[in-house]
Formats: C-alpha cells, sequence, structure tokens
C-alpha cells in the first residue's frame, strides 16, 4: 500500500460520498480525515483504517464515513494501456447514518400513523430490519404486522393464522385470490421464526409487496379514494331553453 495514497475517496477536492438524506453519491466537503496504518508482523498483514467526518454539498447535511482495508483482501487486475497486473484492495464502507438500501414509501410515514401508530412502527421495523441486514428479523416482524392488521380489521387474536385469513375473507377484506397470496407471507414468517430460513433479498421485496399491498388496500388506499372523490366536479344540470 503506497505512502502516496490519498484515500479511498480520491482527492479532496473531487471527493463524493453517500448521502444520507439524498440517498445518493453526491460532492462533498472533508470536514475531518484520518487514515490510520497497521500491520501483523507474525502474519505479514497490513491494513487500513480511514475516518472521514463529511457535509453534503446539496444539502449540507453532517455524516461520518469510515473505510476498511487489508493487504490480503484483493483482486489482481490488468491495466489496459501497459498489460501490467496489479492489486485492486476490496474497500469495506460502513456511513452514520447509514444509506438506506430500500427507503421506507412517503405514505408509511405520517398517514400511517395516524390511522394506526402500532402498525406504522412494525412496518419501520421492518424496514430497518431490511436494511441492516438482518432478513429473519424482518420476516418474522411481517409476520406481526399482519397480527395486528387482522387484529385492526376485527380477528380475533386468538385464532391461528390459518383461521384469521379464513375470517378476513368471510367478511370481505380479501379475495379467495389474496388470501393464498397471504398465506405464502404468513408460512414464510412462520418458517423464519421456527425454523430459521433466511430469506433472499428478492423473496424479502416480494414479502414486503404482499404485505403493503394489504396495508394500502386498507389503511391508505380508502382514504386516497375519498379525497379523490370529494374533488371530482359533478355532472351540471343541462341548460333550459328559454320560451
Amino acid at each position: 500500500m503506497s505512502d502516496n495514497y490519498l484515500g479511498a475517496f480520491g482527492p479532496s477536492a473531487t471527493r463524493r460520498a453517500n448521502c444520507p438524506d439524498c440517498r445518493k453519491p453526491t460532492r462533498v466537503s472533508t470536514l475531518f480525515e484520518r487514515i490510520d496504518r497497521w500491520q501483523d508482523a507474525q502474519n505479514n498483514i497490513e491494513g487500513l483504517i480511514e475516518s472521514y467526518v463529511f457535509q453534503c454539498n446539496g444539502c449540507e447535511v453532517v455524516f461520518f464515513a469510515r473505510v476498511t482495508s487489508n493487504s490480503e483482501d484483493y483482486v489482481e487486475r490488468t491495466n489496459p494501456y501497459t498489460g501490467e497486473n496489479f492489486p485492486y484492495y476490496n474497500n469495506i464502507y460502513v456511513y452514520c447514518p447509514s444509506v438506506p438500501s430500500l427507503p421506507i414509501p412517503s405514505w408509511a410515514g405520517l398517514k400511517l400513523a395516524l390511522q394506526d401508530e402500532q402498525l406504522h412502527h412494525l412496518l419501520s421495523s421492518v424496514y430497518q430490519a431490511i436494511n441492516s441486514d438482518l432478513p429473519v428479523l424482518a420476516a418474522i416482524g411481517m409476520r406481526t404486522a399482519f397480527d395486528r392488521i387482522s387484529e385492526i380489521l376485527g380477528v380475533n387474536v386468538d385464532e391461528p393464522f390459518a383461521e384469521k385469513l379464513e375470517s378476513l375473507r368471510k367478511d370481505g377484506y380479501i379475495s379467495g385470490t389474496q388470501k393464498g397470496i397471504l398465506e405464502v407471507l404468513v408460512n414464510a414468517g412462520s418458517a423464519a421464526a421456527h425454523r430459521g430460513w433466511r430469506p433472499n433479498s428478492r423473496q424479502l421485496v416480494t414479502m414486503l409487496e404482499i404485505l403493503q399491498a394489504l396495508i394500502r388496500d386498507h389503511f391508505i388506499l380508502k382514504g386516497d379514494v375519498a379525497d379523490l372523490r370529494a374533488v371530482i366536479p359533478t355532472k351540471s344540470e343541462p341548460k333550459k331553453s328559454a320560451d
């Protein structure tokens, strides 16, 4: 690792980093930086710990970034101009506040909290678990959120999940097709809770889409439809012809 190393973000005048508020890489000003080198002479390993405090040049939020690397974690790459091989070190980036990989939709904020604060908290916890790479907790949280939804809709909390789904169908809250889809969500959450099943990111997104569709239908969309109905102009009365 060269002594002329400029850091993982390059020269300070052109640095870009993942802004937690803008939720994308932005140009930043560097308020603080420090590069610490460490060595393990016995195992012939060395590495870097880089610490930065950045300010976004757009929204002006201040955030922290930490980058770690070591001499054993690299791949060989080839310079296309010279044909020479060189080591490309794998940098591990950690931001605080973290940049969510899956942002919470706008309707899941105040609008949902006004409908039911507990459900709002459960859905926020699910997103936090997904963005913290805790898929098992996220899956369990989604099953718990379904439990809360069924309770709000008047289903007996002591009923097994299968009976809760059937009660929702009988009461007209879901169709037979929706019941089958929600069974998949509930079974996935149960597998995570009782059998240690770990869903991958694609599976988590599918589960989240199922849950969010149920929440939007019963707690968000109805209000939005009522607001829309209130502003639609009515048909004008036909004009009477003058005698």
